[in-house]
């Protein structure tokens, strides 16, 4: 769910820009000549809302364009594996962090040498 009332109008807003897009698209040419214009635009418009909506989304695409690269607090720093996104809040010491890779490269990244076993 979105954390923010601000995504609904933002939501509204953007189906709005859409459907005056569509107007202004069949309004010029038809509908044969922008079908795939149109269809771009609506993939679009449908990848944005998932962005907005879907928290899992947010974190994934977060974890490719914006990673986390330390976890610092007072004096203390520690490095982080890559993928990896902070989810707590930003003036405190939270140690909340999710780590998009598997198990193995997380391991070998801090250099652990336990068995960690899935349940």
């Amino acid at each position: 769910m979105p954390t923010s009332l601000s995504y609904i109008f933002y939501s509204v807003f953007s189906f709005v820009s859409f459907l005056l897009y569509l107007v202004l698209a069949l309004r010029g040419a038809g509908w044969r000549k922008r079908k795939r214009q149109i269809a771009v635009a609506l993939a679009l418009f449908l990848l944005v809302q998932l962005f907005f909506w879907n928290r899992e989304y947010q974190h994934v695409v977060k974890s490719y364009l914006a990673p986390s690269h330390s976890f610092q607090c007072e004096k203390l720093k520690l490095p982080l594996p890559e993928r990896t996104v902070f989810e707590g809040k930003t003036d405190g010491c939270s140690p909340f962090y999710r780590t998009f890779i598997d198990e193995s490269r997380f391991i070998a990244y801090y250099g652990l040498s336990c068995q960690v076993t899935a349940t």
